[in-house]
């Protein structure tokens, strides 16, 4: 069962999105883009159709189903208005707005193809129907009988696990999954494909207990644990489930996040096999060498369950081990953009392997990227921009920064033209400590460096440190600090720069390494604890006056503030 193209309108953060779907499929985006309002669009399609199928069956005819927002259990709301696009549901030109999703894909050797229309009625109801026009404005009936036999599963992340968990029904337990409560019948999910209780689920004991083995030797050759069948309890309506480990045997609510949501993942795959399987997030609380292998897992699982598999994800990890031989979809500004299956973009298949095909994204849905040495360089201009109330201030947490360790200008260069290849409009900017040598005239990439030696040179001075020991001087104890500053100062630093403050010396040294030797020593005399590393030398920028920092400042800010201005 295979959906390979879908058609959105008017549904929730989605004006309109239209796209060809493969499987595995991985969604990626920013926050709010419409990632999950894509995997409920899915899920209300096929709520339309079973609607439909069961008026057809009852022998009703109505031109319009009616369907209360209650029922809608992978999309809980408030109100049925929230189910439209910026909540509009008429229009003074157009009167009412629908909701428009269009399907079409493939059951075995069976092509069929679905259009639906949802119309607003009040905050409780709204009507379902086949699609009576299209975007021309000509008549299209379409719902294929293959396109009733859809059958959706859609599991949303896992929250924390209950201590304890009810035995419920299949519609409980997947209203519990539409509310978000996933944790909550995790218990319920294995004790389901153990003893399942929908008549079209019936399978032979040797294929139900098959299953169960097989996720079981997937658990333990990860983990080296081993899951317990789940128990029944009628005395208080309960299902127990432990598991065996080192052979100790523990309640499930006591093992790890990682191994509960793995858990969940692959109970819910093995449970709803032939299905269109849709998961929001499934990365969600397994650490970052876990994320690759469960991504392959699930895609392999579902593959043999015969599946179709959609993940919504924000992970890099995910997006890279998807991008080989998955189809990766990034939803940008109400658009479904294909990550990985343009020619263009298979002439740079390697590179952007290389350098990660999140960073693809990045720049796509960016439009710049910089290179600066480090994440410390970027923390450092933020300080500078927040100081000199600089435009960029506000910009460049959300810019896309990319480090290049070693101040390299050929990695940059190389790292940008394989962006460029694929995102031909990109602007780039590269600003890194002195090269001392002249940079390419002919570079793909604008280079811009610092005339000090690095950025720590532009405030890593006695004068800033003297006045960073004095907002230390808070109590009895520490009252001494600016005095114990001055003199590590006089001994550290050489006598004969420190009498002279506006020597070459200054600019030309490495000054982050004479800072850690200055901030070292004071926590030696001090005998407290040194919190300033380099990692937070910027935190240092907020003792200068904005008249104090040099015009060059201002200078690399306005031309960082070009290229990530959107």
């Amino acid at each position: 069962m295979i959906i390979d193209k879908i058609s959105v309108r008017n549904f929730k953060r989605l004006e309109f999105i239209e796209f060809e779907l493969k499987s595995p499929l991985v969604l990626i985006g920013p926050n709010n883009s419409g990632k999950t309002s894509l995997l409920q669009a899915i899920t209300l399609l096929e709520t339309g159709l079973r609607r439909i199928a069961a008026e057809k069956k009852s022998g009703t005819v109505r031109t319009g189903i009616p369907i209360n927002r209650k029922d809608l259990i992978s999309i809980p709301v408030p109100q049925a208005r929230l189910l439209w696009y910026k909540k509009n549901v008429r229009s003074q030109k157009t009167g009412n707005i629908l909701i428009e999703i269009i399907a079409e894909g493939t059951i075995g050797s069976v092509r069929w193809h679905a259009a639906l229309e949802f119309d607003y009625a009040n905050e409780e109801w709204f009507y379902c129907r086949a699609l009576r026009m299209d975007e021309k404005g000509e008549k299209r009936h379409t719902i294929d009988k293959a396109a009733y036999e859809i059958k959706v599963a859609y599991l949303q992340p896992m929250s924390g696990l209950a201590s304890t968990e009810d035995r419920l029904t299949p519609g409980s337990i997947d209203r519990k999954i539409g509310e978000g409560k996933t944790a909550d019948v995790i218990r319920n999910i294995c004790y389901q494909l153990l003893h399942p209780e929908k008549s079209t689920d019936a399978l032979p004991d040797s294929e139900i207990k098959r299953r169960w083995d097989e996720l079981n030797r997937m658990l333990t050759a990860r983990f080296g644990i081993k899951i317990n069948e789940p128990v029944f309890n009628p005395g208080n309506g309960l299902l127990d489930m432990t598991y065996t480990e080192h052979g100790i045997e523990y309640d499930l609510s006591n093992a790890g996040r990682g191994f509960q949501q793995t858990l969940l993942l692959l109970g819910f795959l093995y449970g709803n096999p032939g299905k269109v399987i849709l998961m929001d997030e499934p990365d969600a609380h397994l650490e970052v060498l876990r994320q690759k292998e469960i991504y392959n897992l699930i895609s392999d699982v579902t593959r043999r369950m015969n599946s179709q598999l959609i993940v919504a994800s924000h992970s890099e990890v995910v997006l890279d081990a998807a991008a080989s031989s998955d189809q990766v979809i990034a939803i940008i500004e109400n658009k479904a953009i294909e990550l990985n299956d343009r020619q263009k973009l298979r002439e740079a298949k390697k590179a952007l392997t290389d350098i990660g095909w999140h960073k693809y994204y990045l720049a796509r849905l960016k439009k710049h990227c910089v290179y600066l040495e480090g994440a410390t360089d970027q923390r450092i201009l933020a300080a500078f921009a927040k100081l000199l109330h600089h435009d960029c201030k506000d910009l460049l947490d959300d810019a896309f920064i990319d480090p290049v360790e070693g101040n390299i200008p050929a990695e940059a260069y190389k790292r940008f033209k394989s962006l460029k290849i694929v995102e031909p409009e990109l602007k780039g900017l590269a600003i890194f400590d002195r090269l001392d040598r002249p940079v390419d005239p002919d570079a793909p990439l604008k280079v811009i460096q610092w005339n000090y030696r690095e950025i720590e040179n532009y405030f890593c001075t006695p004068v800033v440190f003297i006045r960073w020991a004095e907002s230390r001087t808070g109590s009895l104890f520490t009252q001494n600090y600016p005095v114990i500053m001055k003199e590590v100062i006089h001994d550290v630093f050489p006598k004969l720069y420190l009498e002279n403050p506006d020597d070459q010396w200054w600019k030309h040294e490495k000054m982050s390494e004479w800072a850690d030797r200055i901030f070292e020593e004071f926590s030696r005399r001090t005998g407290q604890p040194s919190d300033m590393r380099k990692g937070n030398f910027h935190e240092l920028i907020a003792f200068l006056e904005p008249d104090e920092v040099t015009p060059e400042i201002t200078e690399k800010l306005d031309a960082l503030l070009e290229v990530i201005r959107p």
